[in-house]
């Protein structure tokens, strides 16, 4: 029971009153206040026994009440707890439900103030009241119940809050700038919200969070301990979680394609290309042979129902065809196998869709599927063909492996037969065989095909049993094992492992499995050993001995040493087992200060255990050491010190590992993870990077270097040798300085003996690049050879004057730069040319010269047989070579070592070469780009660890993909910790000043760098909004619109393939053609209701709680219910201010805290008068708008704008916040992308008004509302967002800013883009392979076709769209013509020229006068006027169209909604003009695809025919009840009949008559009171206006949810219809136009509206028609009032129930400010009073045929589909009629009976006969629709019993027995009489003794 204010309110007003009169300081009364404001309003109601809840599931939300509480689990912390038993007040259904799907339902108004008693002074007094609890200070009280105070004083505000004038008295007061502020107090306070996760919660949660955590609070759950102790005296357990430290961390992180568990990261990695279900289960295609087969669990690693057996009892030859239910592939290499069991006549292979199986034609038959039989050794697609590769048949018990390789057009599948490799079968564009010209075609669905596997098996006569096995996991497949490069269908189990990882420490120790990497030597000193620091390198000087994977301490040592130089805080962790120790010993020293006052922590001895984990914080600034012992800590007191030595467990013998340190205080949960997973995922990093070092490296060298510090790169000065190559890796020369330049940072290499050893992987490389900075010295000698033992040596000068007389041969010797292997050498020639020596001759060598004595950068590129060699970025040699003979198949490379190194060809004191860097790589390079030109360049970029390499334990740590991609694009490191501590400190910008350029790619380069200077300092909330303002405030002075040509691919990360892949992980159903709606998900209201009130399934981590905790999390909840509190009082007060519109909200009264945040969509009014302000601004003053402007006229809607750009620049420094889950409108600390959208689209429905707003000023507002910086920071919100959803929101956005006003523009460089991105997008793309891309593409295409079409009239400045038209595929521009041809289809005014290129011919058939022929088009009559000539060119015209869009259909989406769509917009406006024959081709093949093979065992239907007339038992009831749950089957079926009907009580056997009857009897409860679906339009009613025989869906509450039953029965009439649609059995149905125009996705229009109520707008149209011709000198509001006094913000509906148009709508007087809005939400109203529930008949008509193409057909020609035509064809009848015995066509009784037909009777006449005779009340629409022909069969009697006699009919066979009555006037009559009265359907079936009517008053039934 509702009332608005109780003697319980009553009091606590006055005792409020009273307590703010007395002592309040003293707050003895607190407890009484506190009561007092939960009875006002302020009070988190518990769910408990009788309460009234709503129950929020997957059906909607229903009202229940609480009748039990199972409170021994009311605190089990899971989500499978049932605590509260409901019982559903609409069912009484009775049901135990998660406390989360529960919400108080309250029913107790907030008390009205202004019917108090003295008003206006006890408002004040409870105003002042209520605002000095919400000051009060803290100090004066205890802080969690001052903020109980302020959070419940808030509420009772939000609830009084309730009138106009209580808002207007309360704004005079200084209390809204408190309120605003603490409005955004979440946001201002962090200390409490950092231990928590409350941030993510909402209201509702919160509050319930709140009630749990005191429950646990009043039944004594929390721990209590010491907690807020500074220190605690003993140690307290910080967790009961145990440390499962069982996980294979290595598994975690390896990358192999198969793992039989894997993490949640890894299986969607995994199931790419996989769409479907996880889970496999095993079904048989056509559904049609059931009985005849069964399963078998199998398998061993991998149980599932998998052995199939088909039997066939009578010998019978049967084929049936398994798949795997709900599975497609779409990309990717797919493996199963197939195990043979009974008999061997099996295929084995894969399919598509359209594949259709049936008791005979199995997988292969058709061009949708492939497959291999190995028993005859054929593969069959279509066809049969041999399988050449092999001549092997299969046995029993092989098994057979079969595998798909999907990559774009590159398809084929393969055969393995028990792990022997037999072919490849198919292959996509490829002959089928050599035998054959016939092409293989894998794409027959285009490039969105997609495959699924099948088996099918046969039986015979001879075999009437088979069977086979599938085999899907890979440890099953033993005898036919998975081949490299695929992966099984079987999906990995889950890990539960996300978040596993600790954080990176910063050093890590003795870490690992590998024992030889725990110890380190530097290579100039073998004698000191250093505990390797496996991270950054600070290696640690060690004395202890290792054994046992552990660091040996003794009793005699004074434990592990330690420097602390840190002035924060730390973190120290590690392992340690003791090995021996007195047992006298209570406590050890667990670490000891070297400090002037020694200090030491001492830890029990019974907190040891065998292997005790340690962890260290030190809060160093707060004195504090908190120690971890295992699953206990303790906190210890802190000496004062900065720069300190600690030991670790000294005089004691134990073993340490596992040592680790962070530069910061870890949490607990951190800890929690550190003792479960450890730290060997760094030693697995450690191992992983050595690897990859081997393959990509960078050598550099300083000045002052004395030795090659790295191993990888060794010098040699003598011929190799492996063991001499060993150590000089672990020991330097003694003459190493000698090969470093120490003044200048390079190498040098003397003489000819002097070369480098590079350390590679150990595989070969066949591709690779090796970059050196190098400065050549010295040109190569001649060597002149005397003879075989005898040299002579030139000197070094130059010889003038020689004689040389010898017999001798010359041989010039090349200086070695790198040898590839023992053949092939890159050498300088003689005279400085580059060469390619194999074998010492030279191959080919570079036309130019290297110069001498200067750097040069080097860059070698080897690509299989190809090598090209670059010298500053030129290319200089470029060739091929055969046989491998580039690959370096050593696992090392030298390095400048000559061919001969025995002859000192150089002296050693002469400079051969100079080296500053060198690079390798096991990749070719092919972009060269500007840092190839020098060697001054910096080459980091090259040698940076890619994602794959550094993300696997950064996500298992917990950082988002994309947020780890952005840290390793801002900064180029080696360091996998420092990504991590990027992360973690969100610090993006600090390691890349360059944020602007993201968003500022407009943005004067000049001016952008004077902002990148000033924005390298934002770090703080007030510069990020100040930069906001900057970007909204000086837009026109720092943009500037240059086109870099490379700004496409720069945008992208030059990776169009990365960028355009989806990143959501939704399996989507890639073809949406044949896609059937699945009722069985979710009857989906979101969309029609304002509130999405779903309830998020939320746990609540209260149990063993500690006192601290409860406490930390008790006052967030506070502080947060406070801000949401607030932000709601703030909503409210602007909502009931907005009510009335006569003014602006002085927003002032908000100081400094502008509450603008998720539910702004609240003010929207406001804004509308703000947007009024302006355009009379510019009325009055004709100037532009400006900024200052539109700040005074317009605040709310400046700081609306502000707050995009500052959310926008947010998101864009950390583009994590994209796909944040918690996307809660209640969440106001983090920007939200939907939040953004929101306000957008709020903008764009206010300016795009026309009816409110004229296009003049539409145009005039556009750039203010939209500024060209708001429009870059969305593209660039475009840019970076991961999914395609959010992607096309933001190009519809784009697409509707164009089409709303000439003064929108993109600029340039987006345009630029978007016209790139088409082109490598284009309609055909096989990147358009999944449904998501499909519509993204489409999105692409609209905006593209918009930007084409304003530069076609110059409306927008742009690129050069000439240039790009040609780039465009030829698709496009025929998509282009079509749309142009649209156009002028549907131009009124006829002045729209149709495309030059559409020329039409002259149709031969036609006549070709040009003067009309009314003869000729005399069943046409409205042609009649035409000239032929006219018809023959719109015909052809429309001929020529169809063939058009028949080309170009699969171009678009009809899938989508015209508003999603311009271009499926466009078809939609000329579906008249597509021809019911193009239409019906496409859609058949849909119905036809997705219909079922006959199901012989077809449903019966029992059917009380006796009671029908109760509401609960009509015929449409008894049909729902029994045949809803299965329809979707049923109503598919391939047969003609789809149930069987039994009417009880009757005997009637139904063999077609009774199906038909029950049809007609259901469609006639549909249209009629019996049931509450349907109800008389209100012209009915009132007999009145068009369509008065026309029945509307019922009315519904509009804020209300329908009943879910009520929800079901619209389905299923919708299923009727399908049913209707494949059967071609029309249903007599009268539904208005408006309901097939919803069907078929039309809008529907105000005239629909009218064609139904001819009233309806009336009163409104009168109204405004009124104020428009109204002298202005008369009072409006008076005018208003004298008029219609009582009319409020409500609507009569359809039903005559009257709805509030918005919330307390009903106590909202219409004024002359909201008059338009108010006529804007009444015809809203009616637009869409009836959607909810056609959308319910649409979604069951959708169930039954494929919706895809059904949007193309008109809402006329749906209901023909439907209904039948409306007139019964009399002479279509007649031309599908039979005669029996001696009856024909021109015998006088059949004449009589068609002329009584066609001229006697009236319509309902004609419907009644048709009833009778066949048990339906339409005809098909055309002769190919009868199935069963109409039959006419005399009736013998005797003549004196003719003409008393009354027909028979026989309703299952279509017959009449018609009598030869003596006169026309007889036959009517009694034909008359018997349609009328003799409907009943009785002895059906019974044909062998038939009842003689003896006279008139024989009830002759229809009958057989």
């Amino acid at each position: 029971m509702s009332f608005n204010k109780s003697s319980l309110q009553t009091m606590a007003i006055q005792l409020i009153l009273d307590t703010i009169t007395s002592n309040l300081k003293s707050f003895q009364s607190i407890d009484n206040v506190l009561s007092s404001l939960c009875i006002l309003g302020g009070y988190i109601q518990p769910l408990c026994l009788g309460s009234i809840v709503e129950i929020h599931d997957n059906d909607g939300i229903q009202l229940g009440v609480i009748i039990d509480i199972n409170k021994n689990v009311l605190d089990l912390n899971t989500t499978d707890v049932l605590p509260y038993l409901v019982q559903f007040i609409q069912t009484n259904e009775i049901k135990w439900i998660r406390e989360d799907k529960l919400r108080i339902q309250k029913d107790v108004l907030p008390p009205n103030l202004l019917e108090l008693t003295d008003t206006n002074e006890f408002i004040d007094l409870l105003f002042d009241a209520l605002a000095y609890f919400i000051q009060i200070d803290k100090s004066t009280i205890d802080s969690l119940l001052l903020l109980q105070l302020k959070r419940r004083s808030i509420l009772v505000l939000y609830r009084i809050l309730n009138h106009k004038k209580l808002v207007d008295i309360f704004i005079q007061k200084p209390y809204v700038s408190i309120i605003a502020q603490l409005s955004i107090s979440a946001l201002l306070l962090k200390t409490y919200q950092q231990s928590t996760n409350l941030h993510l919660l909402n209201k509702h949660q919160l509050e319930q969070y709140c009630l749990n955590l005191d429950r646990c609070k009043y039944f004594k759950q929390i721990i209590n301990n010491n907690m807020n102790n500074t220190l605690n005296d003993e140690f307290i357990i910080w967790t009961k979680i145990p440390f499962k430290t069982d996980l294979l961390i290595d598994d975690l992180l390896s990358t192999n394609e198969w793992k039989s568990s894997m993490s949640k990261r890894n299986i969607e990695l995994f199931k790419k290309g996989r769409l479907g279900n996880d889970e496999i289960k095993i079904i048989e295609l056509s559904s049609q042979l059931t009985g005849k087969w069964f399963l078998e669990e199998c398998g061993i690693t991998h149980r599932f129902p998998g052995r199939i057996y088909l039997v066939s009892e009578n010998s019978n030859k049967l084929t049936a065809t398994f798949i795997i239910e709900n599975l497609q592939l779409t990309e990717g290499n797919w493996y199963f196998c197939i195990r043979l069991l009974e008999s061997t006549s099996i295929r084995i292979g894969w399919a598509t869709n359209g594949f259709k199986s049936n008791d005979s034609i199995g997988i292969g038959y058709d061009q949708y599927s492939w497959s291999y039989d190995g028993s005859q050794g054929m593969i069959y697609n279509n066809e049969q063909y041999p399988f050449e590769f092999e001549n092997i048949r299969w046995n029993t018990n092989d098994v057979c492996g079969c595998g798909i390789e999907i990559n774009d057009n590159h398809i084929r599948i393969n055969y393995w037969l028990n792990g022997y490799f037999l072919g490849t079968a198919f292959t996509h564009q490829l002959p089928i065989n050599s035998t054959t010209t016939t092409i293989c075609n894998m794409l027959p669905n285009g490039n969105r095909t997609s495959y699924f596997p099948g088996v099918s098996l046969n039986v015979n006569e001879t075999s009437i049993l088979s069977s086979c096995e599938f085999i899907f996991h890979p440890m099953d497949m033993f005898e036919c094992p998975l081949p490299n490069g695929y992966k099984p269908l079987v999906i990995p189990t889950l890990l539960d492992i996300n978040d596993l990882f600790v954080p990176y420490p910063f050093s890590a120790y003795l870490i690992g499995n590998n024992i030889e990497d725990y110890i380190i030597h530097k290579r100039n000193n073998r004698s000191i050993k250093f505990l390797r620091d496996f991270i950054n390198n600070y290696h640690l000087e060690n004395i202890f001995i290792l054994d046992n994977h552990q660091l040996i301490l003794t009793e005699q040592s004074e434990g592990f040493p330690l420097t602390i130089d840190y002035e924060e805080s730390l973190t120290i962790s590690f392992n340690f087992s003791i090995l021996k120790i007195s047992n006298d010993y209570l406590d050890i020293i667990l670490l000891t200060f070297d400090t002037q006052d020694k200090y030491s922590i001492r830890i029990p001895i019974n907190k040891i255990t065998n292997n005790t984990q340690i962890a260290i914080i030190f809060q160093i600034n707060e004195r504090k050491i908190k120690v971890y012992i295992n699953n206990e800590c303790r906190i210890f007191e802190c000496p004062i010190i900065t720069k300190f030595n600690i030991y670790i467990l000294p005089t004691l013998n134990i073993g340490i590992q596992n040592l680790a340190i962070w530069k910061y205080s870890l949490t607990e949960e951190h800890i929690q993870r550190l003792f479960t997973s450890g730290l060997s995922y760094i030693a697995i990093d450690y191992y992983r990077l050595n690897q990859y070092r081997k393959q990509v490296n960078m050598f550099t060298f300083t000045m002052n270097q004395q030795y090659f510090e790295n191993d990888l790169l060794i010098p040699f000065n003598e011929l190799f040798d492996e063991i001499k190559w060993k150590k000089k890796k672990i020991e330097i020369d003694e003459d190493e300085s000698k090969y470093f330049n120490i003044n200048n940072g390079n190498i040098q290499l003397f003489g000819n003996k002097t070369y480098l050893v590079l350390d590679k992987s150990i595989d070969p490389w066949f591709e690779y690049t090796l970059i050196f900075d190098i400065s050549i010295t010295y040109l190569p000698i001649t060597l002149v050879r005397l003879n075989e033992h005898s040299n002579i040596y030139k000197s070094i000068d130059p010889w003038f004057e020689y004689t040389l007389i010898f017999d001798i041969s010359i041989t010039y010797l090349p200086i070695t730069l790198v040898r590839l292997n023992e053949h092939s050498n890159i050498c300088i020639a003689h005279d400085g040319q580059l060469c390619l020596s194999i074998n010492n001759e030279k191959i080919i060598q570079s036309q130019s010269k290297l110069p001498l004595n200067e750097y040069i950068r080097l860059l070698i590129s080897v690509h299989d047989k190809s090598i090209k060699i670059y010298v500053n970025g030129l290319l200089k040699l470029d060739t091929n070579l055969n046989n491998n003979q580039l690959a370096i198949t050593d696992k090392r490379i030298d390095l400048f070592k000559e061919l001969d190194l025995t002859t000192n060809i150089i002296n050693e004191d002469i400079l051969r070469i100079e080296c500053k860097s060198i690079i390798y790589l096991n990749k070719t390079i092919n972009d060269i780009d500007e840092k190839m030109t020098s060697s001054n360049y910096s080459l980091e970029s090259l040698i940076a660890f890619p994602y794959s390499i550094i993300s696997p334990s950064l996500i298992h740590i917990g950082y988002d993909e994309l947020s780890i991609k952005l840290a390793m694009k801002q900064t180029i490191t080696r360091n996998i910790q420092l990504i991590d501590t990027i992360l973690r400190e969100k610090n993006f910008n600090k390691y890349n000043e360059n944020i602007l350029s993201k968003f500022g790619f407009s943005i004067n380069k000049e001016k952008l760098k004077d902002l990148i200077e000033f924005f390298s300092q934002y770090d703080t909330e007030e510069k990020i909004i100040n930069l906001g303002e900057i970007l909204l405030n000086l837009e026109n002075n720092i943009q500037t619109l240059s086109i870099d040509k490379n700004w496409f691919h720069q945008t992208i990360d030059n990776n169009l393939t990365e960028w355009i892949q989806d990143k959501s992980n939704i399996n989507e159903q890639i073809d949406l053609t044949y896609q059937l709606i699945d009722l069985n998900q979710s009857i989906q209201e979101k969309s029609i209701l304002t509130n999405n009130n779903q309830l998020n399934n939320i746990e609540y981590p209260h149990k063993d709680m500690t006192q601290l905790k409860y406490y930390e999390s008790r006052i967030s909840c506070e502080y947060q219910l406070i801000s949401i509190y607030a932000h709601y009082t703030i909503l409210n007060i602007l909502k009931i201010w907005s009510y009335d519109g006569s003014c602006l909200f002085p927003l002032e009264k908000f100081g400094d805290y502008e509450p603008i945040d998720r539910m702004s969509l609240l003010i929207n009014s406001i804004i509308k008068i703000e947007l009024n302000e302006l355009i009379k601004y510019y009325k009055i003053k004709h100037n532009n708008i400006t900024y200052d402007i539109l700040q005074s006229k317009a605040p709310l809607l400046y700081h609306l704008q502000k707050d995009i750009m500052i959310q926008s620049i947010k998101i864009l420094i950390d583009p994590s916040l994209l796909i944040l889950e918690y996307n809660d409108e209640y969440n106001i600390e983090k920007p939200n992308f939907k939040f953004i959208l929101k306000l957008i689209q709020l903008f764009i429905k206010l300016i795009s008004e026309k009816s409110i707003i004229k296009q003049e000023y539409i145009d005039l507002l556009m750039p203010v509302l939209f500024p060209e910086s708001l429009i870059n920071m969305l593209f660039n919100l475009f840019i970076l967002n991961p999914l395609h959803e959010n992607k096309c929101i933001i190009l519809r956005l784009f697409s509707t800013l164009i089409q709303i006003s000439h003064n929108f523009n993109l600029n340039k460089n987006i345009q630029n883009f978007l016209f790139h991105l088409f082109i490598e997008l284009p309609p055909n793309s096989t990147s358009i392979n999944t449904q998501t891309m499909r519509t993204f593409q489409i999105a692409i295409m609209d905006l593209i076709y918009l930007l084409i079409e304003k530069q076609k009239y110059q409306l927008i400045s742009s690129i050069d769209i000439t240039n790009e038209l040609f780039k465009l595929p030829k698709s496009f521009h025929d998509l282009l013509m079509m749309i142009d041809i649209i156009k002028a289809l549907t131009d009124k005014t006829k002045h729209t020229p149709f495309p030059e290129i559409f020329i039409i011919q002259s149709i031969i058939f036609l006549p070709n006068e040009s003067i009309p022929n009314s003869l000729y088009y005399k069943s046409y009559p409205s042609l009649w006027h035409i000239p032929a000539i006219y018809i023959q060119i719109r015909a052809k015209i429309i001929y020529e169209f169809n063939i058009i869009f028949e080309k170009l259909i699969s171009f678009i989406d009809l899938s989508l909604l015209p508003e999603q769509s311009i271009l499926t917009n466009k078809i939609q406006q000329v579906k008249s003009y597509i021809l019911y024959e193009t239409k019906s081709k496409f859609f058949d093949t849909t119905v036809t695809i997705t219909s079922l093979e006959n199901i012989n065992d077809i449903p019966t239907v029992n059917f009380q025919t006796v009671e029908t007339n109760s509401n609960k038992s009509t015929m449409f009831n008894q049909a729902f009840e029994q045949l809803y749950n299965n329809a979707y089957i049923t109503f598919r079926n391939e047969c003609n009949q789809l149930w069987r009907a039994q009417y009880l009580a009757m005997h009637s056997t139904d063999q077609g008559g009774p199906y038909r009857d029950s049809i007609t009897r259901i469609c006639s409860d549909i249209c009629s009171t019996r049931l509450s679906l349907f109800i008389l339009c209100p012209n009915g009613r009132t007999n009145s206006g068009l369509n008065d025989d026309c029945w509307i869906p019922n009315i519904y509450p509009p804020n209300e949810f329908i009943p879910n039953r009520i929800k079901k029965q619209y389905q299923f009439i919708g299923q009727l219809m399908g049913m209707a649609i494949r059967k071609k059995h029309y249903l007599d149905l009268k539904f208005p136009n408006l309901l097939w125009k919803q069907l078929v996705r039309e809008q529907i229009t105000i005239e629909d509206i009218e064609n139904i109520d001819i009233q309806c707008f009336t009163m409104i149209n009168q109204m405004e028609k009124s104020i428009k011709e109204n002298n202005s000198s008369i009072d409006m509001n008076e005018f208003l009032s004298n008029i219609l006094d009582e009319l409020r913000f409500e609507v009569l509906s359809s039903n005559g129930q009257t709805y509030e148009l918005v919330p307390n709508g009903k106590n909202i007087p219409i004024t002359i400010s909201n008059f338009k809005d108010y006529c804007s939400s009444y015809r809203e109203y009616h637009l869409n009073e009836f959607f909810r529930q056609i959308e319910c008949i649409r979604q069951g008509l959708y169930s039954i045929v494929p919706g895809y193409f059904l949007g193309l057909f008109t809402a006329s020609e749906l209901e023909e589909m439907v209904c039948g035509k409306g007139e019964i064809d009399v002479e279509l009848l007649k031309r599908n009629t039979m005669y029996g015995g001696h009856y024909n066509k021109d015998l006088l009784t059949i004449q009589r009976f068609w002329t009584i037909l066609r001229e006697m009777f009236n319509v309902e006449q004609k419907k009644l006969f048709l009833k009778f005779v066949w048990g339906r009340c339409t005809l098909p629409n055309c002769d190919d629709d009868f199935g069963t022909k109409f039959r006419i069969e005399p009736y013998i009697l005797s003549n004196e019993l003719i003409d008393g006699a009354l027909p028979r009919a026989h309703t299952c066979t279509f017959v009449l027995d018609l009598p030869e009555y003596s006169t026309i006037d007889i036959m009517y009559d009694r034909l008359n009489y018997a349609i009328t009265y003799c409907i009943s359907i009785d002895g059906d079936g019974n044909m062998d003794e038939a009842p003689i009517p003896t006279d008139f008053e024989s009830d002759s039934a229809t009958e057989e």
